[in-house]
């Protein structure tokens, strides 16, 4: 007799952030007009979902003994959760904060931290922003994907009901030919011709334990300042005019810049080779992720 298989894909799945009130941050993150509290913030657009937990334990072997006599936990058990999605504006307007409303609390001594619950994936608790990677390139559309590191929640997380209908839902995506905007260090009004933008920041999360606490109890801190990179392709001279360099980006309804006394150049490269339509460049600027600064 052939073996039932019960599955779950993505027509059952969605994402969801719920949190109480987030350190440092006073306008409230809303879903329509449900606080992330209740219902919570539903991320729209999402692509895919990666949860993983781990359980660090080590052999204990001993004199006599062939094998191990046991196997001990001694650092905390983590979860992390990746999330990738395109960029809309499925979660502006009302939504809007939610993405730097995260990235504050990041930096707090103290993070709030937040539960993320992807439906037929994970759960995990007390999680906090550890990167977020926004990208648009010609030929694709705009994405971004989100990190979180937390504390396992449920271990059984099943998926949504089937849909009976066809969702009638129109989300504004985001395309390449109206991503947004590039700033640059002299505030050109000609952004040259870029082919991809992209912006990365990082905050490292470290897990706390006690003696005598319990092991599967840490607290979570990151670590600032953090790291942030902006990235811009193309093939336009401009690009690589002395001293210009990307201070910041938007990517519809996102925005992430920085001063550019906090942010500086780190490499530029360009390559021009025959049976090529132009030469390409290439500039990275780097800065500190405490010195972002957030809009949507």
């Amino acid at each position: 007799m052939a073996s039932i298989v019960n599955r779950t894909i993505y027509t059952q799945g969605s994402v969801k952030i719920t949190c109480g009130a987030v350190a440092g941050y006073t306008t409230p993150i809303n879903h329509s007009t449900v606080s992330m509290t209740g219902v919570g913030l539903v991320l729209s657009g999402v692509q895919s979902a990666n949860y993983t937990k781990n359980s660090p334990k080590l052999d204990v072997g001993s004199f006599g003994v062939l094998g191990n006599i046991n196997k001990v936990q001694v650092a905390p058990t983590t979860a992390t959760m990746e999330v990738n999605l395109v960029v809309n504006g499925g979660n502006s307007g009302l939504d809007g904060g939610w993405l730097s409303a995260l990235t504050l609390d990041a930096v707090q001594p103290k993070p709030s931290g937040v539960t993320v619950y992807a439906a037929g994936v994970g759960e995990i608790s007390g999680a906090i922003l550890s990167s977020f990677r926004m990208e648009a390139s010609i030929g694709a559309l705009p994405t971004m994907t989100l990190s979180f590191e937390g504390s396992p929640g449920a271990d059984a997380v099943p998926g949504g009901a089937l849909p009976t209908t066809n969702n009638l839902i129109t989300v504004p995506v985001v395309t390449p030919f109206t991503f947004g905007s590039i700033y640059w260090l002299d505030n050109l009004s000609a952004s040259g011709c870029p082919q991809t933008v992209r912006a990365s920041w990082e905050m490292p999360v470290e897990r706390i334990n006690c003696l005598m606490g319990d092991v599967n109890k840490p607290t979570l801190f990151t670590r600032p300042p953090g790291t942030m990179s902006i990235v811009a392709e193309g093939v336009d001279r401009i690009m690589i005019d002395s001293g210009n360099y990307v201070t910041g980006i938007t990517i519809g309804p996102y925005t992430i810049t920085q001063a550019s006394g906090a942010l500086r150049e780190t490499s530029r490269t360009a390559n021009m080779a025959i049976g090529e339509a132009a030469a390409t460049f290439n500039i990275t600027a780097e800065g500190v992720a405490l010195g972002a600064n957030f809009a949507g």
